[in-house]
């Protein structure tokens, strides 16, 4: 006869078998307390008065609260709080969203535990996880951040384990109706950091940071892939290009530029890296807020670089 609930330490992350457990930890962890104790306010009541509007009014895509929409919060904790009501007792069903977010976040460290510490390593960290006082709070209090938490958790686990496009946007989606756009911002950062994120002006600097990383992921069991690399270059003391650009530019334009050393990727450490020794500038707009939502340029120090 199969073993339904095999040893946590053999058990495949990826299995039902282990989403079950997840299930029941949740419930072991917090199921008595959400299924006696009353609504806390302030967040806990104002929710399920909230989503109790809504599908008396068959409102389903505006919240509302008291007849006025509220757009504080998008609409998916509400619409699992009525699925819960629809289905268990009031307290408990109420409380399904967190039940849901603490299964998801309990399954994913374990996923991503297990891939990068060993099988072993993936059901006690997802009993530390369980154990956390922050974790507590928000799976105990009622609150969206508990079930954001999971579906963010969820879409991390499909990023860093190499799932399809479809299921990472799946979950980064739904968490984006639990609380907004934080909900893929997040994971999407995280990601990114953990990917492209290895960058110096010192070549040295570089490499010493990429062996540190190495090293540390070693000893967790892991390895690291490199790709896309990116020569530093070290800014130089003394450079007679530069002095000479500082006097032709403030000749033209009757105020010296603005020289700064900063941090980021430029031709000009490719070019110094197949030609040692070589002096070289780079020069360019005034932008801010690079890489952002707010990434701007200014006209006219467009014209003025390149006319």
């Amino acid at each position: 006869m199969q073993n339904l609930f095999p040893r946590p330490s053999r058990c495949n992350p990826d299995s039902a078998a282990a989403l079950v457990l997840c299930a029941l930890l949740a419930l072991a962890l917090w199921g008595l307390e959400w299924a006696f104790r009353g609504w806390w306010e302030p967040d806990e009541a104002r929710f399920v008065l909230i989503a109790r509007e809504m599908a008396a009014s068959g409102s389903w895509l505006v919240p509302l609260r008291n007849g006025i929409p509220y757009p504080d919060k998008p609409p998916l904790m509400m619409w699992l709080i009525q699925a819960g009501e629809s289905v268990f007792p009031a307290h408990f069903g109420s409380r399904l969203p967190l039940w849901i977010g603490a299964t998801l976040a309990l399954r994913a460290v374990w996923s991503l535990a297990a891939r990068w510490a060993g099988p072993s390593a993936g059901p006690r960290a997802a009993l530390l996880l369980a154990a956390s006082l922050q974790c507590s709070l928000s799976f105990g209090l009622g609150q969206i951040d508990g079930l954001l938490l999971g579906l963010e958790l969820a879409g991390i686990r499909a990023l860093f384990l190499g799932r399809t496009a479809t299921e990472a946007g799946l979950w980064l989606g739904l968490a984006v109706l639990a609380k907004g756009p934080v909900g893929a911002l997040v994971p999407l950062g995280a990601y990114a950091a953990a990917r492209f994120a290895v960058r110096s002006a010192l070549e040295s600097g570089k490499e010493m940071l990429t062996e540190r990383i190495a090293l540390l992921m070693e000893a967790l069991g892991g390895s690291i892939d490199t790709e896309g690399d990116y020569p530093g270059w070290a800014y130089r003391r003394e450079s007679p290009l530069r002095e000479l650009l500082i006097e032709v530019f403030t000749e033209q334009y009757g105020r010296a530029p603005v020289v700064d050393a900063i941090h980021a990727g430029l031709e000009c450490g490719l070019f110094s890296a197949k030609l040692p020794g070589l002096d070289c500038v780079s020069i360019g707009p005034d932008l801010e807020d690079i890489h952002t939502p707010r990434d701007r340029m200014h006209v006219a120090s467009v014209r003025r670089t390149w006319a």
